[in-house]
């Protein structure tokens, strides 16, 4: 090959080469931008934002609303507490279910002393998390709010993979073990009710835009997130949680 003709084949390679640069430059920018449409609207995002920030009490412990479908936060323990102990759990999450326990543990030593709150923040990939929300919320219209989360979480695998009318069933089935006196119509309607649909929405969009949650389980004493990024098992997530309140209780003077 003479110089002239390693010349024109150089060109011809840069010529080429730039063109597949081009291609990739231009499927790059093409990808991003219809991506960052489908995952974040900046003015859609503020907006809602301010909503619950407008929409939200002042204290941690949230009332009922019209926002919330009049249904506030619900609340055990010492009610009236300077402490207030937040979890925002997805009733189909496996890490919720194994630490729900702990948390009952918590319960156990600190009820006298500390208000606790469980918020539901359903992830949209667990299919059965917003109906069972649902199912929490309206067992807690007859009193059994507490209740219907613990049996959930037990009986988790029993009802994670049903659809439609089975999974339906299943929640009447547990409705009906933890309230045999209970009211099972009532039950039965409040899963699809427009006002319990607002208060699992109102959590979640509480959780999202004020507290910042981003995965489940997430605590919260007084507003203020606890790391748990480090516990590996469910002991040291205990141990944590316990050192948090711990150190609330005495700054708080409770």
């Amino acid at each position: 090959m003479t110089k002239d003709e390693k010349i024109r084949a150089l060109k011809a390679w840069l010529i080429v080469g730039g063109i597949f640069l081009l291609t990739i430059g231009v499927f790059a920018v093409v990808y991003n931008a219809q991506n960052s449409k489908k995952t974040y609207d900046p003015e859609k995002t503020a907006s809602e934002k301010q909503f619950y920030l407008e929409n939200a009490n002042e204290k941690i412990i949230q009332k009922p609303r019209e926002e919330s479908g009049n249904i506030g936060d619900h609340v055990r323990g010492k009610v009236d507490s300077n402490v207030v102990f937040v979890e925002y759990g997805d009733m189909q999450c496996p890490g919720c279910a194994a630490s729900y326990s702990n948390v009952e543990k918590l319960f156990e030593k600190y009820g006298d002393k500390v208000a606790f709150v469980f918020r539901q923040f359903p992830i949209s990939s667990h299919v059965n998390a917003s109906s069972a929300a649902a199912a929490v919320e309206s067992a807690g219209a007859q009193g059994r709010y507490w209740d219907m989360i613990n049996a959930l979480y037990l009986r988790r695998e029993e009802w994670i993979s049903l659809r439609e009318g089975a999974l339906l069933d299943m929640y009447q089935t547990i409705f009906s073990e933890i309230a045999p006196e209970g009211d099972m119509q009532k039950f039965r309607d409040g899963i699809t009710n427009s006002d319990i649909k607002k208060k699992v929405e109102f959590d979640y969009g509480y959780g999202r835009n004020v507290d910042k949650v981003t995965a489940t389980p997430a605590f919260y004493i007084n507003g203020v997130a606890i790391d748990i990024a480090h516990a590996q098992t469910q002991a040291e997530l205990k141990t944590l949680l316990e050192l948090a309140l711990e150190t609330a209780i005495d700054e708080n003077g409770v």
